[in-house]
């Protein structure tokens, strides 16, 4: 999760700062490095991002939820939230943008239910004694 808060702060951070600068904005290659069209350097590394660093985290980290009912939810739509992440990069395979939805919905739909149930779990749980 690390390594895509870096990416894609950075992305966004270069696409924010430099791209509006007049040294930039007159070059034909621009839009191969800079711009959210694919193909474009910051776009693969936006896809690096969300549909490889973020489904790796998010795989990793659901078999730590066991135990209850809600926890198992939680494992069960972190694995989905991930699964269909991963499958964003089939329009990478494919050279259509538009089959990156599918991971749209893993981390944008999928993991906001996930992190409603863990706002839940953790508002639920009681503190250890010291």
């Amino acid at each position: 999760m690390g390594l895509l808060a870096g990416v894609t702060s950075t992305v966004h951070f270069v696409i924010l700062t430099l791209s509006h600068q007049p040294e930039f904005r007159g070059h034909s290659w621009l839009p191969l490095v800079l711009s959210f069209n694919w193909p474009s350097v910051v776009y693969a590394l936006d896809i690096l991002g969300w549909d490889v660093f973020f489904p790796l985290s998010i795989l990793f980290a659901a078999p730590v939820f066991w135990g209850s009912r809600l926890a198992t939810w939680i494992r069960v739509l972190m694995i989905a939230s991930g699964v269909l992440a991963l499958a964003g990069l089939s329009g990478v395979v494919a050279n259509d943008m538009q089959l990156r939805n599918i991971g749209i919905v893993g981390y944008v739909g999928v993991f906001l239910l996930v992190a409603t149930l863990l706002a839940v779990l953790f508002y639920r749980a009681t503190p250890l004694e010291t």
